[in-house]
Parts: C-alpha cells; structure tokens; sequence
C-alpha cells in the first residue's frame, strides 16, 4: 500500500506519520495527530501557511509532487480553554477586530534602540512563518513612551508579554478574549480570526491598557474604568509631549472646529470644577482637552467599527 509521509508540529514537537496515500482525509489526519500528541482539544492545521478548512479533501491531494507534507498543528490545552472560559469578560469592551491600520501591515517598525524599554520579556506563539512579526509587535509595545512612563510612575508589576492564541471569532463566540492578566504576565490576541494577519496595532494597545489596569483592580468596577482612562490619558499626554506631537494612536486627534468647540466646553467645565451628573473634578483645562481628544478618538473608531 502507497504512503505518505506527514510530517507534525505541534509547539516544539515533530512527529512522523505515515499514512494511506489513497484513502486519508484531512479529518482522519486530524484524528491521528490528536492520538499522537495526546490532544484532547479540536486541532487546526496549517500547510503552506494556510487553514485547511475542508475536513473531507484527500491528504495526498495537498501536493503530489512532495516527499513529505510538513502539518502545523495548532491546538488549546484544555487547561488554557478552562483559564478562558472562566475569565469574566468585560461587557463595556467592544469587540476589536480589524485589518491593520496600514492595508494589512502592523505597522512601520521604527529603530526603538535608543528609546526607554520595560524589562518584560516578550514571547509570541511559535510554530507561526511570521513569529517574527508577532515578536515585533510585542517588543514594540513595550517600547512604547506612554505605557513606559505608566507603568513606571504606577510600579505596575509585569515580567512578562506574551501572545494569546486566537480562540474563538471576535464578535461571534460567546467565549471569546482579547488580553489576560495573570499576575505577573499579560496575554494579548494579536492574531485575527482566520490566522491569515494581526489585529489592528491600536486595538492591540488598548487591551494593553485594559489589562494593565487589572494590576491594581480586579473587577470591573468604577474604580477599574476610572483607573484605566486614567492610564490611558497620562501615556497619551507623555507621548505626545515627548515626541513633539506624535501621538501613542495612530490616528491624530481632528482638528475642525467642532473638536475645537469640544474641547473648550469641557476645559471650561473643568475649570468650574462641574462635569456630568454633578461630581466635582480635579482636571486641568488641558488635561480635560486630553480627555476630550481621546473621547473623540475612541467614538470615531467605534463609528468606523459600525461600518465595517
């Protein structure tokens, strides 16, 4: 009986099988590697970069020509779909998901040696071509001036960054996380659903900032939100002060004269010490145009998501 011969990674694990040339299907192959590498979750695999999506095409017929087919085989421990699962999600956080803000790039990556760096060590899923770009995500992240300088003046503990594996669709599972906080580590889903690119690098930031504030809070309370805009509008404002206008988003805040008018409104309010359902505030008239800036930013993304 003709062979094939399947090579299978799964993390740092390679496996050669050798199957029916005639008779074996993706979902047989499938199966197989779940009984070789002890699997108990659902497995995708990849070749050539690529899902294979159609459980009943013939093994042999994803390339005839090669001796050996190398399978990339991407799986949940049940422990880390358990560890998902239980986490709570945040219902005032909108679903990000999105092509890159650059037609499908992360982004252009800027030397960052002379710039101040956290020491948080930074891992991206392996097993992925483009690990590498995943790492510069990462590594840029925390190069980043206005999260260096938060995470500085708040001593928030973090050892470690590193990539979540995508489980489930943005906006369609009910089971469905974008960051972790595990103490002293941060998970982040940089990838989108169909594993074919990465999310947008904003989105990516603000679910940095969401997980940073649950260094100091767990629930997702008063206290959680106010501490996380709060995070939020100081790496903003060190940001854009210390690179002369360039601001930590992507996109610069507009500059007509309704956002003008806006700002004024709230530094005026700020001023009388008299904002929305009758609290006193503590902001500076230019703290409070920060804030109104970073309103108007986070409106025009979610008018931009409502679109898509």
């Amino acid at each position: 009986m003709t062979t094939t011969c399947v090579v299978a990674s799964w993390r740092s694990t390679k496996r050669r099988l050798e199957i029916p040339t005639t008779t074996y299907r993706v979902v047989d192959l499938k199966r197989k590697i779940q009984e070789e590498f002890d699997i108990q979750a659902p497995v995708t695999l990849l070749y050539a970069g690529r899902k294979l999506l159609d459980d009943q095409q013939p093994v042999a017929g994803l390339d005839a020509e090669k001796k050996e087919l190398h399978i990339l085989v991407l799986a949940t421990c049940p422990e880390k779909i358990q560890q998902i699962q239980q986490s709570k999600s945040d219902p005032l956080m909108r679903p990000l998901e999105g092509r890159t803000s650059h037609g499908g790039r992360v982004g252009p990556w800027r030397k960052r040696s002379e710039q101040p760096r956290l020491h948080w060590s930074c891992v991206a899923l392996q097993g992925f071509p483009d690990r590498h770009k995943a790492q510069e995500i990462l590594e840029r992240l925390v190069t980043e001036r206005g999260v260096v300088a938060v995470v500085q003046k708040y001593n928030l503990s973090v050892a470690r960054l590193t990539e979540m594996y995508p489980h489930g669709k943005v906006g369609i599972d009910p089971v469905c996380v974008l960051g972790l906080n595990k103490g002293d580590e941060i998970e982040l889903r940089l990838r989108t659903d169909d594993l074919q690119g990465f999310r947008s690098y904003d989105k990516i930031l603000q679910v940095l900032f969401h997980e940073l504030a649950h260094c100091r809070y767990k629930e997702h309370d008063r206290a959680f939100y106010d501490f996380m805009n709060r995070l939020e509008k100081e790496a903003y404002e060190a940001d854009w002060t210390k690179q002369g206008g360039r601001r930590i988003m992507e996109q610069a805040p507009s500059n007509n004269s309704e956002s003008m008018m806006e700002d004024r409104r709230v530094a005026s309010s700020s001023r009388d010490g008299i904002v929305l359902g009758g609290k006193q505030s503590n902001e500076s008239p230019r703290e409070a145009a920060i804030r109104a800036a970073l309103l108007r930013h986070h409106k025009k993304q979610e008018s931009q998501e409502e679109k898509k």
